[in-house]
């Protein structure tokens, strides 16, 4: 099981995410484990969420937020891996924080959409701030 102190001390650009995180994580003393857990009663944190649960509560808010498409459990681990790529953390500790095993398993979970934003991208791009490439357009 992952500990959660050392995510906590990465997030650094998301910082209502990550308060929300540290938010909840204080509040229901987790510290290994799943983070979605059911509450019982007023402020009982008891088991953790089915996998079915968690699908259901990210497919209503994604239609609540107006988000079309196929969104699941899994969605929230693609943006983590989309997230993290995009944000330059280590594939090693992106596959600690998701329990993977194989890089070519995590790979799946990772957003081909968002390849554009990454910095190996931009070194092909067109802005010639970007740190590298040309001002040339480059076709793969």
């Amino acid at each position: 099981m992952p500990q959660y102190s050392s995510l906590l001390q990465a997030a650094t650009s998301r910082a209502e995410a990550a308060d929300a995180l540290t938010a909840w994580l204080a509040a229901s003393n987790i510290i290994t484990g799943p983070i979605s857990r059911r509450i019982r009663g007023a402020a009982t944190v008891a088991e953790p969420l089915s996998a079915e649960a968690v699908a259901l509560i990210v497919k209503r808010r994604a239609q609540l937020a107006g988000l079309e498409g196929d969104f699941g459990a899994h969605s929230l681990r693609s943006g983590f891996v989309t997230e993290a790529g995009q944000q330059n953390v280590p594939l090693g500790d992106t596959m600690a924080m998701t329990g993977h095993r194989s890089i070519q398993t995590v790979m799946r979970y990772f957003q081909t959409g968002a390849i554009g934003q990454t910095r190996a991208a931009r070194l092909l791009g067109d802005d010639p701030s970007s740190g590298g490439g040309t001002t040339d357009s480059v076709e793969l």
